[in-house]
This record gives structure tokens, sequence and C-alpha cells, in this order.
């Protein structure tokens, strides 16, 4: 009769669990890693779009200011006016007004707010999975 190890098959299971376990803890560290870095790319291009829609707002407002104290387009005001804001390196904030005769006065008209791409884009083609030197 030879000897029997009677714990062969809980062993077995038990090293199989732990290998489950840290391979999934492993897992989703790294989807956590990741969608913390498109989650702040994503706030920066918010943060950056957000502050170019104040700057134009502001903008507008001046022009709107101008056009009338000049009395309308004809008081040597152009009666469209477009503009771009920079919002990153990847686009840009783009505005188009008309002036027209309202109720209050002379005013400018909103005919364009559109984000438009300055640039060729070029995607992150990079997949980091274990960087230990990231101190984010």
């Amino acid at each position: 009769m030879g000897v029997r190890f009677p714990f062969g098959s809980v062993l077995l299971f038990v090293s199989f669990l732990i290998l489950c376990i840290f391979t999934f803890a492993v897992l989703s560290l790294i989807t956590a890693r990741n969608d913390y870095q498109t989650s702040k790319k994503t706030a920066e291009h918010e943060s950056a779009y957000y502050a170019a829609s104040n700057e134009a707002e502001d903008r507008i407002a001046e022009l709107n200011t101008e056009l009338k104290n000049a009395g309308g387009a004809g008081g040597g005001v152009p009666a469209g006016v477009s503009f771009q804001i920079p919002v990153d390196d990847t686009a840009v904030l783009s505005v188009a007004l008309e002036a027209e005769e309202g109720t209050q006065g002379p005013s400018y008209r909103l005919t364009r707010w559109e984000l438009v791409p300055s640039g060729e884009w070029n995607p992150d083609q990079t997949v980091p999975v274990m960087t230990p030197d990231v101190t984010e």
C-alpha cells in the first residue's frame, strides 16, 4: 500500500482559485488605470473647451456692445463676423455671427458654433500594460 496524500484535490483547487483571483486583480488594475488615463484626457479637453467657450462668449458680448454703440451694421461695424479660438493642439472653436436688427436694437445673431479639428488626428496606439515608473 502506498502513502496517500489526502489534500491533493483541495490543494489543486485552492491553487487554481488563488491564480484566478490574482489574474482578475491584475486585469482590474489595468482596466482601472486605463479608465483613469482616459478620464483625465477627457477632463483636460473639456476644461480647455469650456475656457474657449467662455472666451468666445466674452468676445461676442464685446462685439454686440460695439454694434449697439455704432448704431447697427451701417455705422462702420461689419455685418458679419467670424473668429476662431484655439481649444487645445487638436481643435479650435469656430464662431460666426451676423448682424440683425432686433426688438432691443442691433445685435449679432449666432450662425455657427463649431468645434473644428486643427490638424491631422493621430490616435494613441500605445497600450501601457505594466509600467512601474508611473507615479499617477
